[in-house]
């Protein structure tokens, strides 16, 4: 969906209270929109080439959220209370550019964690708000915050490291980078798909129990993959 055809649907689909508000929203995000995609490209070519990442690093993901996206989830906010406008967007809406690292085994986790906080550094990057972690596990939570990541128990089954970049103090424009294993983007994908599909509440609570044994499987998944990891690095192969 192009800006135009936002706009139009702005007309037809939202509350008429709303409209001037979304509509402002809409063109500073037009406005910046060369310095979000660059800023967005910045980061992906730093990272997937930085040593200490792209060593563990099994592919990338990266888009810039459309404009049909921003709307709905600047709507969701202001029903939820939050005073959202074309001033304070990029304060409430951090992820409007977005990367996903992912990874094979849990443990490089750490080394990614460590090796983004000195690239952060290294460029002149801020980060917005300190990184979260969030997991349905509880060993996973503890691992995290070991890590020096705050870290969220969610009863959704969702697990992903959360880290929120700006490219300097005075930029308000921000890029979302999620770190997660191979298997959790596979889950997560089956959650979205799953989610997107079922309508009815009984078809979603069965998929929910279901999305919650896959869960698990992808945890017990996730600890095998670190003993085979072990097991590579013991044999001095890796």
């Amino acid at each position: 969906m192009s800006m135009q055809e936002a706009r139009a649907l702005i007309d037809t689909d939202y509350p008429a209270r709303l409209r001037p508000r979304l509509r402002r929203i809409i063109d500073r995000v037009e406005k910046d929109s060369p310095v979000i995609d660059g800023f967005l490209a910045q980061v992906v070519a730093v990272l997937t080439k930085t040593p200490g990442i792209s060593g563990v690093l099994h592919s990338h993901k990266s888009r810039v959220k459309s404009p049909h996206s921003i709307l709905e989830k600047v709507v969701s906010k202001i029903k939820s209370g939050v005073k959202v406008d074309h001033v304070n967007i990029y304060q409430n809406v951090t992820d409007l550019a977005g990367v996903r690292l992912l990874h094979l085994f849990p443990g490089d986790a750490e080394i990614i964690h460590r090796s983004l906080g000195e690239t952060v550094d290294s460029h002149g990057w801020e980060y917005f708000e300190k990184p979260k972690a969030y997991s349905w596990d509880p060993e996973s939570v503890a691992y995290f915050n070991r890590l020096g990541i705050e870290a969220f128990q969610k009863e959704s089954y969702y697990t992903s490291v959360h880290y929120v970049l700006r490219p300097n103090k005075t930029q308000q424009i921000a890029c979302e980078i999620q770190v997660r294993t191979l298997l959790e983007e596979v889950w997560g994908e089956i959650d979205h798909r799953v989610k997107y599909k079922i309508k009815s509440s009984a078809n979603d609570k069965s998929a929910a129990q279901h999305l919650g044994i896959l869960a698990r499987l992808v945890s017990t998944g996730s600890r095998v993959c670190d003993l085979l990891h072990a097991s590579i690095d013991s044999s001095g192969t890796r």
